[in-house]
């Protein structure tokens, strides 16, 4: 009797917190089907910080979209790590925006984005290049004096 509420709770858990199974990825030989509608970021839709960089793009209406598989390059490293290569699954049609702070000051960054479906992939969108914000120059010396 203990092992099937111990069973029950622990699906319970999994079930609520969403971990029920991995995210979706890209998957080679997938078909792409160009009548799936690209992510288009809004016009002010790149926001730049020193440890973050967020996008904001518009509304996927079409009800075959599952989601939104991200794409980041990192340039002028290793050249192996200059192309764009999938980095994280947005699992939600309706989300319009996101927000890597997986980033380091004043580094350039590329991403690039691409609707899924069930059982096809969208175009990829262009790539957008942003470079975070240098680190701020520290203060090293303040006087007041009333």
């Amino acid at each position: 009797m203990y092992w099937k509420s111990t069973l029950f709770y622990t699906a319970s858990l999994l079930i609520l917190s969403g971990c029920v199974g991995p995210s979706p990825t890209p998957k080679k030989g997938t078909i792409i089907d160009s009548t799936l509608p690209m992510v288009e970021l809004t016009r002010d839709g790149v926001y730049v910080d020193m440890e973050a960089i967020a996008f904001e793009w518009k509304s996927v209406n079409d009800p075959r979209v599952k989601g939104v598989y991200i794409y980041k390059a990192v340039p002028n490293q290793e050249k192996a790590s200059s192309e764009l290569k999938y980095y994280k699954t947005i699992e939600n049609r309706f989300t319009t925006h996101y927000t890597d702070v997986e980033v380091a000051p004043d580094t350039k960054y590329s991403y690039a984005f691409k609707t899924f479906s069930n059982d096809a992939e969208g175009q990829q969108s262009m790539a957008t290049d942003v470079k975070s914000l240098p680190v701020l120059d520290s203060v090293s010396w303040l006087y007041s004096e009333t």
